[in-house]
């Protein structure tokens, strides 16, 4: 069963207090911790989908919210069954491809290409009449807007979830020393694959 926010919520609240130990408020509580959840979900995956998504003649460049309004992160996609090669960044494609990449056209896209956090590329770009592809992507999480609301994340992610709003909280009220013993924390945890998170 999935946690809700206030049970989450009251445990990190429980642990950090503001100055002169006053509890912070449940509005600043639910959006950090909407954002954590967020942030989470982009980080490990946790709630992904795939969808068709029609290519356009002579275009190479697609913007991620074209896949769909909730999408954050592409994870792969497929083209005839068989998924594409993803190219790291748009140095290296021009480096395996020459720099007149961009101007390449073709029936079959073989390769893929994240353009910072907003734009993907296909190559090559496809001529008429454009295929379509399958893109799986990582679903962009609803804002939690009271206790009652259920995290979207397994119970196992919320811990992870929990402590990304305590390392939040103590930044913002600027306690590094002990934001530092968090943040260590959770390192040590994802150098360990994801840890108890997956």
């Amino acid at each position: 069963m999935a946690k809700t926010a206030g049970t989450v919520l009251d445990t990190i609240l429980a642990r950090i207090r503001g100055a002169g130990g006053v509890a912070h408020t449940d509005a600043i509580g639910l959006d950090i911790l909407s954002k954590c959840q967020r942030m989470a979900n982009l980080f490990l995956r946790s709630q992904v989908t795939s969808a068709s998504f029609a290519l356009t003649a002579s275009q190479a460049l697609y913007a991620i919210s074209s896949v769909s309004a909730s999408t954050t992160d592409i994870v792969d996609i497929v083209y005839a069954n068989k998924t594409l090669a993803r190219i790291p960044n748009a140095a290296d494609l021009g480096a395996r491809l020459g720099h007149t990449f961009y101007a390449d056209t073709g029936d079959t896209p073989v390769a893929w290409c994240p353009l910072g956090r907003t734009h993907f590329l296909i190559y090559p770009k496809p001529t008429a009449p454009a295929p379509s592809v399958t893109v799986t992507y990582v679903n962009l999480l609803t804002i939690l807007d009271g206790r009652s609301d259920n995290l979207e994340v397994s119970d196992e992610e919320a811990a992870f979830v929990a402590r990304l709003g305590e390392l939040t909280l103590l930044a913002r009220q600027r306690s590094v020393a002990e934001a530092k013993e968090v943040l260590k924390g959770l390192i040590e945890d994802l150098k360990m694959g994801g840890g108890r998170y997956k």
